[in-house]
């Protein structure tokens, strides 16, 4: 399931987008998603990306710090974010 959002990350709905299910949770993603005016989902690199490369995405706003970025994973996401951005 997916969260849709509007560009302002405005919550609209939600949506089921199996493709893109597949990326997991990044705090260094290396693709953006973004929901068009019939919310149709696009993945867009933000990174080089080569074949066989992991797509990973943000599943939560990445501004607040890291300790409150893992208490709303493992809140809404149920896991423990291990990932420590270096870029």
């Amino acid at each position: 399931c997916h969260t849709i959002c509007d560009d302002e990350l405005v919550e609209l709905g939600v949506g089921l987008y199996p493709l893109a299910a597949l990326a997991n949770h990044s705090c260094l993603p290396t693709a953006s998603q973004t929901f068009g005016p019939h919310a149709d989902l696009t993945l867009r690199a933000l990174v080089p990306l080569a074949p066989g490369d992991e797509v990973t995405i943000a599943y939560i706003d990445l501004s607040p710090c890291c300790t409150e970025r893992r208490a709303a994973l493992r809140e809404a996401y149920l896991f423990d974010c291990r990932s420590v951005p270096t870029r």
